[in-house]
């Protein structure tokens, strides 16, 4: 049974020393107990329990059970320790055998020895502590247990001697997907320091070295000759650990060859396992990865995945298929990353985007109409007004009318957003050189700019919505559904005599009733002209007025069709 502490904590805290916080008493395990760690049942507990911590204040305590060394005279560095149940609230709590296994064995505590230790709670309010030990004696697994995971740390390594920065292993599989006992890391080594192997990235971690030329838990640190980038790999079934050199590696195939030769192209380390170049690719083919100049270290793609890697040697300890690398892409720059990090194992070929160079005319080719020149602001274009587009159909751009000049495209789609019903949206897509159809993500009515300097096309559209008040604090905001083209709206809205209403996408679009004397438009008419604020001249004698078309109470359908310059409208209004 878990017995819980109520305590509710206080609005006004008083002054720390004001108060009490008595110790709680340890009933399990007891003093003198003996605990024979049984290898074949790791998950097995260690169950402790105890009496409350009172805080004669009222304030919250908080439990966690420790394990520290025999000799300790605190609990400040403990070997072990975890929050009782009930994140940390209840008198009860355990500890698996496993948990306490690794504990001793990462003080360098023989497997299979017998070792003294004190164990308790310690109870936790506010700033002070106060707890209670018992003293045990605890027998380990019998054998070590291989770790499931491997770091390397050390002054010689990457990352250096934090060993919460520790590199990780990458563990291998064998043949039939399971867990082997052999691990991996690529990483640099410098003659300047040692390292040492954790199998964990916390300060309690056990950690591996060497001890009679064996990799041993609690073996001495290791050191290299030549600083390099090495492949370490490190086998638990046998006890040792093999450096080889990765310096350098190249890719070798016909992509970087203007000929049927294979030619070589060198990797540069750019640190944590990640190897990457730059290079012209002028024709598909296969090719490789190597040693640079030799016939080792031979990586190739694995069958059955888009871009993993394997060393072509460990191929059948693994249990894959192997071919080489193809490039059957399009011939240019390509920037080529192999990542060797334990997560990945991967390479990757991304092309290099050349930046377009502004023409001195643009047009907008739209797939079903006539082709619009764009209007030219140094290096940038323009579409003259809001265009209607639709997902179904595409445009293109081109340097001329006729689609005979030069040709641009996007890296993705106009309209492509997370948020198409805001008010004024807008966002931009990479612009490349070349032809392609240029799609539409969401029918609306776009306006477009093309801009060379950053080789991107912005694109932005606006929502809009009938404001309908008699208070403006209180205002209806009743969103308009677009159609194609430049239609917006509403079916069975409630609308109450007497309101203002505007058909506003705020504040860019405010569509009224204009009063200059050549507009159409009239207050109180329920078909008619509207006029949008924003785009027009106004004054004491001409304004933009509130619209009152509603009569009487009801329901209505609305509609407003714009035309393509955002300036003047029609709209009807009916039940």
């Amino acid at each position: 049974m878990i017995l819980l502490v109520g305590c509710t904590e206080k609005e006004n805290m008083q002054p720390e020393g004001n108060w009490d916080l008595s110790a709680p008493s340890l009933m399990a395990p007891s003093a003198g107990d003996k605990i024979d760690l049984i290898q074949e049942f790791p998950e097995e507990t260690i169950d402790f329990e105890w009496t409350a911590a009172i805080n004669s204040a009222g304030y919250d305590v908080t439990y966690q059970i420790v394990v520290v060394s025999d000799t300790a005279s605190d609990t400040m560095t403990p070997l072990l320790k975890v929050l009782s149940d009930d994140n940390g609230k209840a008198l009860t709590g355990s500890i698996t055998y496993q948990e306490l296994d690794q504990a001793l064995s990462a003080q360098c505590i023989a497997a299979g020895s017998e070792v003294n230790v004190k164990v308790g709670v310690v109870a936790s309010s506010m700033e002070r502590q106060v707890e209670d030990l018992v003293e045990i004696s605890v027998v380990r697994f019998k054998n070590e247990v291989v770790p499931t995971q491997l770091f390397i740390t050390g002054t010689a390594t990457e990352a250096g001697n934090d060993r919460a920065n520790a590199i990780p292993f990458k563990r291998l599989p064998t043949a039939d997907g399971s867990a082997s006992n052999v691990f991996e890391v690529y990483t640099k080594l410098s003659v300047e320091g040692t390292f040492l192997f954790l199998d964990n990235n916390t300060e309690n971690a056990a950690h591996y070295g060497l001890t009679d030329e064996k990799i041993m838990k609690c073996g001495s640190e290791i050191t290299v000759d030549e600083e390099k980038v090495y492949r370490v790999k490190v086998d638990f079934d046998n006890g040792t650990y093999e450096l080889r050199d990765f310096s350098e590696i190249e890719l070798f195939g016909a992509p970087p060859s203007d000929s049927g030769d294979w030619v070589g192209l060198a990797f540069t380390y750019q640190g944590l396992g990640v190897y990457s170049t730059v290079g012209e690719f002028k024709q598909t083919g296969n090719f490789l990865l190597r040693k640079t100049n030799t016939w080792e270290n031979i990586f190739k793609h694995v069958n059955g995945t888009s871009n993993n890697m394997i060393l072509e040697e460990d191929k059948d300890a693994q249990g894959v298929e192997v071919a080489d690398m193809y490039f059957g892409d399009a011939t240019g720059e390509y920037t080529i990353t192999v990542d060797l990090s334990a997560t990945a194992y991967t390479y990757t070929l991304e092309k290099t985007i050349v930046p377009p160079v502004g023409p001195e005319t643009l047009f907008f080719i739209p797939s079903v109409g006539d082709a619009v020149e764009m209007i030219k602001d140094g290096n940038k274009f323009s579409l003259p007004q809001h265009v209607a587009l639709q997902a179904s159909e595409t445009f293109k751009l081109n340097s001329q009318a006729d689609g005979l000049g030069t040709y641009y495209s996007l890296n993705g789609a106009i309209g492509q957003t997370d948020q198409p019903s805001g008010d004024n949206v807008m966002g931009d897509v990479e612009l490349v050189e070349g032809e392609s159809d240029i799609t539409i993500a969401i029918d609306q009515a776009y306006q477009l700019t093309v801009d060379f300097d950053n080789s991107q096309v912005k694109w932005q559209f606006y929502n809009l919505k009938m404001f309908h008040w008699s208070d403006w604090d209180a205002r209806e905001e009743i969103s308009m559904t677009y159609q194609h083209p430049f239609t917006y709206v509403i079916n069975g809205a409630s609308l109450t005599a007497g309101n203002d209403s505007k058909f506003i996408s705020p504040w860019d679009l405010e569509f009224g009733a204009y009063t200059a004397p050549e507009s159409t438009d009239d207050i109180t008419a329920m078909a008619g002209t509207t006029t949008n604020k924003a785009k027009v001249d106004t004054d004491e004698t001409k304004t933009v007025e509130n619209f009152k078309f509603i009569t009487v109470d009801g329901t209505y359908n609305v509609e407003l069709v714009l035309q393509p310059n955002l300036v003047h409208g029609n709209y009807t209004i009916t039940q």
